[in-house]
């Protein structure tokens, strides 16, 4: 069979935040054009990375379940080094970590400020950030695919499990605010986050085939319904569970549990260590990952 070789770039969603490595969603499509393919998928993308325009060097988590910005994902693109120029099929996504998961589900934070800054991120330093994998990744037929984000929180989300999800990004509401309002600001935030990064990524990625005069890359949105978000009656993506601490409730915990404790050693780390243990809540379980392949394989025609 053909070789066929994919590189995953990016944040925790291409990583595979809280899944076992068959179920992540580059996994998936390993396996269905494996029956075609002499398929290799080198997996770069960790938890936590921004895209890191104007970030100076910085540490590097020691596992990709840790939530750490470095490497950023530009850096991920331009330290490259293996034969970038045979690889047949780059999977991407990035953004949502340099707006802040705690800026999007801050009731404080405002439209226009949400707006500006998914813009900037998503569309201006994804724009650079696809010049940069062009230039890297230089095979004519080899295949770029940005891939879009999802509400993280909708109208159908229970309301407990939102202010469990808030505690996790050190978010404390009142409980005299109102269930209802507070789900009602909440949602508006991730729906605003949601469709502006779908916009911007989709216009980021015109422009560098444009300035590539390609039409090598792709945005490939998804397409999450309200029950789908976290706390859905249908979620396609982790949670927490219903117990006294708030327990992660994904596949690689004893994993993860390891490499947090490593990488927060420190009593005073308390905070960022217990968030690192929940990392997984709001990011795709094992329907989730399906539907990022489904989507992405539709679209690339596999």
């Amino acid at each position: 069979m053909d070789p066929f070789r994919i590189v995953v770039l990016g944040d925790s969603i291409p990583w595979g935040q809280g899944l076992l490595p068959a179920h992540k969603y580059h996994a998936v499509l390993t396996q269905q054009l494996s029956t075609t393919y002499a398929v290799s998928t080198d997996v770069v993308a960790h938890s936590g990375a921004t895209i890191g325009v104007g970030a100076t060097a910085g540490a590097s988590a020691p596992h990709g379940e840790v939530p750490d910005a470095y490497p950023t994902i530009l850096t991920q693109c331009t330290t490259y080094t293996q034969a970038p120029d045979t690889v047949d099929l780059v999977l991407l996504n990035g953004g949502i970590n340099d707006v802040g998961v705690a800026t999007i589900v801050n009731p404080l934070t405002t439209h226009d400020h949400l707006t500006s800054q998914t813009i900037r991120h998503c569309y201006d330093d994804m724009r650079l950030l696809l010049r940069a994998i062009a230039t890297t990744f230089t095979k004519p037929t080899a295949r770029i695919v940005v891939t879009g984000y999802y509400p993280i929180l909708s109208a159908a989300s229970d309301p407990v499990g939102v202010r469990h999800l808030l505690a996790c990004h050190g978010l404390q509401v009142p409980p005299i605010v109102a269930e209802s309002l507070l789900l009602e600001r909440l949602v508006d935030l991730c729906a605003t986050f949601w469709h502006t990064s779908d916009t911007s990524l989709a216009r980021a990625v015109t422009d560098a085939n444009a300035a590539e005069g390609h039409g090598r890359i792709r945005f490939v949105p998804t397409q999450f319904q309200p029950q789908n978000a976290a706390y859905g009656p249908a979620a396609w993506l982790f949670s927490l569970q219903r117990d006294f601490a708030f327990s992660p409730a994904d596949e690689v915990i004893p994993q993860r549990h390891a490499a947090c404790e490593l990488f927060h050693p420190h009593l005073l780390e308390i905070f960022p260590r217990e968030q690192c243990f929940r990392a997984s809540v709001g990011h795709p379980n094992i329907a989730g990952a399906q539907h990022y392949a489904d989507v992405i394989s539709g679209a690339l025609q596999l």
